[in-house]
């Protein structure tokens, strides 16, 4: 009897040790988003050129879609990930005017949100830089915007550090 109440235990420290091994390989961020839109921005360019963009409060622009705002955040993180999951814990949108849905180029179809999210240095700091663009389509030349959106960000793999190269 002796002997197996032994095995439970260390059949149980064993489990506990491997959960909690699991656990220090993973880091979940949760954050909740909300977006001030503003009316349309003019930019005049440097040949004379006049556009309007759409606009909110932090607004970047990107390279995929350089005439929509993007969001873009840098969250500090303990490690550096190779691989984030991020899942939509709840959302809201608003139906996009005749005049917003003039200003979206026609090769944005998105239909649903994507969330970008990379790992990147800052000297020491580590971050999960997220990225995406607030706006889908609900059908051909129709558009939501984002209003306001809660993420659970998961980073899943811990990137293998990259030994010393040696030159030969």
């Amino acid at each position: 009897r002796k002997m197996e109440k032994h095995s439970w235990v260390r059949l149980l420290f064993f489990c506990f040790f491997t959960l909690q091994l699991i656990d220090c390989q993973s880091q979940t961020i949760e954050k909740k988003y909300t977006f001030e839109w503003r009316t349309p921005q003019s930019y005049t360019f440097e040949n004379g050129y006049s556009e309007q963009f759409l606009y909110f409060e932090r607004a970047v622009f990107g390279n995929d879609f350089p005439e929509l705002p993007s969001f873009y955040e840098a969250i500090p993180v303990d490690k550096f990930f190779s691989e984030y999951e991020v899942r939509v814990l709840a959302s809201e949108f608003e139906e996009m005017n005749a005049e917003e849905c003039q200003l979206v180029p026609s090769g944005f179809r998105q239909k649903s949100i994507d969330y970008q999210v990379v790992s990147a240095y800052d000297r020491k700091d580590i971050f999960a830089l997220l990225t995406f663009v607030p706006i889908v389509m609900t059908t051909e030349g129709h558009y939501q915007k984002l209003l306001s959106v809660t993420l659970e960000i998961t980073g899943k793999k811990v990137a293998e550090s990259k030994g010393v190269r040696s030159h030969a």
